[in-house]
């Protein structure tokens, strides 16, 4: 019986702290979210490739639990991915992970957004923060990785 208490202790904590009212600048996660991102954070670690099982589609996870889309087999190729074997899973497992858009840091801190086969600067923090993006989600790469990508468009 005292095994149960806490698990069900934990879950009832999580589930009070997502109700509380929240501040207008500061909007916590819903409730089957939060528990699906720990759930993901738990299963994958950051930078294992996955794929919905019969699917092609390659994503890869990030960091704060979600799996951001890799476009095309250049990018693939250019992070250093084609050689990680992607874990398949079921595709209402993958549906089930939160998506963020691929987003890459520069060593000199420029940040990134992947649309299709090209790297899209983001121009300012200020227009990262209107995209609510979220700064724990940016994977490190090195310049080399990101030479490797054609530039698009900035991100304005």
């Amino acid at each position: 019986m005292k095994k149960m208490l806490v698990p069900a202790a934990a879950v009832i904590l999580i589930l009070t702290w997502c109700s509380l009212p929240q501040a207008a600048d500061q909007p916590r996660p819903k409730t089957q979210e939060f528990l699906q991102s720990l759930q993901t954070q738990a299963g994958y670690p950051v930078g294992t490739v996955i794929k919905a099982e019969g699917r092609s589609e390659l994503y890869i996870m990030v960091p704060v639990g979600r799996a951001a889309h890799i476009p095309t087999v250049q990018i693939l190729k250019c992070l250093d991915l084609q050689d990680r074997k992607p874990v398949v899973i079921s595709r209402q497992e993958l549906g089930a992970i939160p998506t963020s858009p691929l987003l890459l840091r520069s060593p000199g801190g420029n940040i990134y957004r992947i649309s299709g086969d090209r790297k899209r600067l983001i121009t300012s923090p200020a227009v990262f923060e209107r995209l609510g993006y979220d700064p724990a989600s940016v994977l490190p790469m090195t310049d080399a990785q990101l030479n490797c990508i054609r530039d698009g468009e900035p991100v304005r």
